[in-house]
């Protein structure tokens, strides 16, 4: 089963994406969940997910910037950015990083 956290900064989209997916129909349990890069670095040891779903705006560390933290680090996560910009920019650095899904 993967193990999957969700980082955005707001709940309500959090709980939204977790009910909306049907986790146990796709292997994956949802592990937890962080409001910002920082959070989610001080969580990361303890959960040990293998997929993270991240916002690409977060306050204190943004999406990219916690994906770029982590690609050196854990390797084998799979970083999967969620958004609602439609900024090239971003999904071009989304690439630099050998980020899965934009």
């Amino acid at each position: 089963m993967y193990r999957v956290m969700i980082m955005d900064d707001e709940k309500a989209v959090r709980s939204l994406i977790k009910r909306l997916v049907n986790w146990e129909e796709l292997g994956a349990e949802v592990v937890g969940e962080a409001q910002s890069g920082i959070e989610a670095i001080h969580m990361i040891d303890d959960l040990c997910p293998d997929i993270a779903l991240v916002d690409i705006q977060m306050p204190f560390m943004d999406g990219i910037s916690f994906a770029g933290y982590m690609h050196d680090i854990y390797p084998d996560l799979k970083i999967i950015i969620i958004t609602a910009y439609q900024d090239f920019e971003y999904a071009r650095r989304c690439i630099e990083l050998g980020i899965s899904k934009y």
